[in-house]
């Protein structure tokens, strides 16, 4: 042999913890062309030895020798076979670091005859003791999203749709001090999402009973917050709210990350909750860093979890976030917590906070996708337009509390909002998904096809292949605007056209119609548009139902103002495939 190195198996947890509580570990020997070293043939050619971090409290080591005898002890000796040999740590009474060396000889493959050429490997094994020490919410992919709906999908009676809610499956990790999962134990989970200030046109929202000045009483059950308004703000703390403190955001405050019910609204600064905080003493003594962690206060109104799990053989537990689709876009807070060990008499709990948001679905098959539309795509030159940008999930729900940038390339200078050039817009989407801006493209001369504005939100852009997402016509044309410009899902849809003069008036008295076709399916104009009002506008009606069973459907309107050869708009319209719209099983009817 010319290299040894030792790899542990399974983790081990001390006596009378439940765990497991011998280690398995190899011994691999390997010759100069990184071979499995020769069999020994009847001796040992493996010495293993160890000793502890700490007092011994019963570790040992246990093997048998090339002899068939089994040994145990502090030091043992193994015969290799293949390149491989194999011994066992066994656990004591007490949490320890067990340092192994194992060491072979280069000279003969033999150290029952001595150590002439010796070469060793040292490598450290924990011993746990299993108690929850740590919690860590993770959220591993989205391939643990379901879309929820009925099951019995009958287009014709209307069944087998969304029913408006979807869930997140929400993992937890739990750890030992030394690291090793730890052993099974039930984890309560609970969420807060209200009350909320900002969303959705101001983005995600923040909750509106927080701060960055609280100070959680050790081992005591009053928490304190100075700049706080607990009778007051968003109309008072209630009895029953959760209270979150973010322990971990402050170095060596990690025991009082905490997640508690608040029993009793003492005054604007001072709450009671009906637990104790932990102690915070870990270190030995109680460290108290006084009014400087983040915390909220709050409840749950849209969202529900399932309260318990319990961590299995890996250390992790896992349950299920559910939320409605009208809340896509909105902050939420979420906890797990469970019981530790006892640390200076006094039990502790373990937690984890975490913040995200209600996310929408970014794809689900092919044929669905998370989209941003930009309606009208065409505008007037040399004067103000409302623009509208709306983002929708895969299923076509609205994604509220986006910002959503946007730049202008082409002739001339194109302002959103009052910015030039790029920005944000001022608004973020809306309860419908929109954001709406006052978009100018100033300076145009001879106009075409590549002037005009662009604009993303969270990994969606309008742009699909085209120069820009909304156009800038050509100076001094009469145009005709849509808006939306674009459906996705089915039913009734009202559209709202737009006729103006080369200088972005509107065009009053004029008569617009419209006609659809599709791929298959129902696409039809309801009701023809109106004559226009005052200000150029006319109001239409479309009925769309492009939806299949392993299918969907594609069509377009288009609307014409003044006959033939006059200004057009055209809306596109695409169907969904309703087997991919239930996750995880869609229904019996779409077949395998």
């Amino acid at each position: 042999p010319t290299s040894i190195h030792t790899v542990g198996g399974n983790p081990s947890y001390i006596n009378g913890s439940g765990g497991n509580q011998a280690q398995t570990i190899l011994v691999h020997l390997k010759d100069a062309d990184g071979l499995p070293a020769m069999n020994p043939n009847g001796v040992n050619n493996i010495i293993v030895d160890m000793v502890t971090d700490g007092n011994n409290t019963g570790e040992f080591l246990s093997g048998t020798n090339a002899q068939g005898i089994f040994q145990q002890g502090q030091s043992i000796k193994l015969a290799s076979a293949d390149g491989l040999g194999v011994f066992a740590l066994n656990s004591g009474s007490s949490p320890n670091t067990a340092v192994v060396t194992v060491t072979s000889d280069r000279a003969d493959n033999n150290v029952d005859n001595g150590l002439q050429d010796p070469i060793y490997s040292e490598n450290s094994f924990v011993i746990s003791d299993g108690v929850l020490f740590g919690l860590d919410i993770t959220i591993a992919n989205l391939n643990n999203f379901f879309i929820n709906g009925v099951t019995n999908l009958d287009l014709e009676a209307g069944t087998g749709q969304l029913d408006g809610t979807y869930t997140l499956g929400i993992s937890v990790i739990g750890t030992d001090k030394g690291g090793n999962p730890a052993l099974p134990t039930t984890i309560q989970f609970g969420l807060i999402d209200s009350p909320l200030d900002g969303f959705p046109n101001d983005g995600p929202g923040v909750f509106a009973i927080s701060g960055s000045d609280g100070d959680p009483q050790e081992g005591g059950n009053q928490f304190t917050s100075a700049s706080a308004n607990f009778f007051t703000d968003a109309n008072g703390v209630q009895p029953g709210d959760t209270l979150l403190v973010w322990g971990e955001d402050i170095h060596g405050n990690e025991d009082l990350e905490s997640a508690v019910s608040v029993n009793f609204v003492n005054s604007q600064t001072r709450l009671t909750i009906n637990e104790s905080f932990n102690r915070n003493d870990l270190t030995g003594s109680v460290i108290n860093d006084l009014g400087i962690f983040p915390y909220a206060v709050g409840r749950a109104l849209d969202g529900n979890i399932e309260a318990t799990a319990t961590l299995g053989d890996n250390g992790v537990a896992t349950t299920y976030l559910n939320f409605p689709v009208s809340k896509l876009g909105k902050l939420a807070a979420i906890y797990a917590k469970g019981v530790g060990g006892v640390n200076n008499g006094v039990n502790r709990v373990v937690t984890d906070v975490e913040t995200l948001i209600y996310p929408g679905l970014a794809s689900l098959g092919d044929d669905l996708t998370a989209r941003l539309v930009a309606s009208p795509n065409l505008i007037p030159a040399n004067s103000d337009s409302l623009v509208y940008v709306c983002l929708y999930d895969a299923a076509g729900h609205p994604l509220q509390g986006r910002q959503v940038s946007w730049g202008y390339s082409g002739e001339g200078t194109g302002s959103i909002d009052g910015q030039v050039g790029s920005g944000v817009m001022d608004n973020a989407t809306g309860s419908d998904g929109c954001a709406v801006g006052v978009a100018n493209a100033s300076g145009i001369v001879t106009g075409g096809g590549n002037n005009g504005f662009n604009f993303a939100a969270g990994g969606l852009t309008c742009n699909n292949g085209n120069s820009v997402c909304v156009q800038v016509a050509e100076p001094g044309a009469t145009i005709l605007m849509a808006n939306p410009s674009a459906f996705f899902s089915s039913g009734g849809k009202d559209i709202v056209l737009t006729l103006v003069d080369g200088g972005g008036n509107g065009i009053p008295g004029a008569n617009i119609t419209g006609e659809c076709s599709s791929t298959g399916g129902v696409l039809e104009v309801t009701s023809q548009p109106t004559i226009t009002d005052a200000n150029g506008n006319s109001d239409t009606t479309v009925f769309a139902y492009l939806d299949d069973i392993n299918n969907f459907f594609t069509g377009e309107c288009t609307f014409t103002a003044g006959g033939n050869g006059g200004p057009q708009a055209t809306v596109t319209f695409t169907g969904v495939d309703e087997c991919q719209r239930i996750s995880p099983a869609p229904p019996a009817v779409c077949g395998p």
